[in-house]
């Protein structure tokens, strides 16, 4: 008998960005793959173990820097927004967050998201193929999916 992990579980994400006006009129949307780093896996192991680590928090920023396995943080970060939405279905676990007017507090052109546990790790980035302007009277709604399998 051969001993070892034989079967092999994949972990991957998907972003969906929403940018709406004021008056809530759809501006704009993408969706697209990101990467889950090194610690993201290492966190979702933590996590079979019942570790009370969580994931909290979306950030979104303005770096360019290709995503990265071993990248710890964003590149350069402009707002950080709690997770206010979460739920699990078909081996897909969901984090929503809403960036606000006024969030960040100027205009910024954002290209890069993560996702960020409660003890600011950096689970997964992604860096955006096609950087949008969030103005200051728009506001921002990310939708993060982890599948596993």
């Amino acid at each position: 008998m051969t001993s070892g992990i034989h079967d092999k579980v994949s972990v991957s994400g998907s972003v969906s960005v929403e940018l709406y006006s004021r008056d809530g009129d759809l501006i704009q949307t993408q969706d697209f793959s990101n990467l889950v780093t090194t610690s993201g896996k290492e966190f979702l192991t933590r996590k079979l173990v019942s570790d009370p680590e969580v994931v909290d928090s979306i950030e979104i920023g303005i770096g360019t820097t290709a995503a990265d396995l071993s990248d710890t943080v964003m590149e350069n970060t402009v707002a950080s927004e709690d997770i206010r939405f979460q739920s699990t279905e078909n081996n897909i676990a969901s984090f929503i967050a809403t960036f606000a007017e006024n969030v960040p507090p100027q205009d910024e052109t954002i290209s890069e998201v993560g996702l960020i546990s409660d003890n600011d790790l950096l689970i997964c980035r992604a860096v955006l193929d096609t950087p949008f302007v969030k103005a200051t009277t728009d506001y921002l709604v990310i939708n993060w999916k982890l599948q596993i399998g």
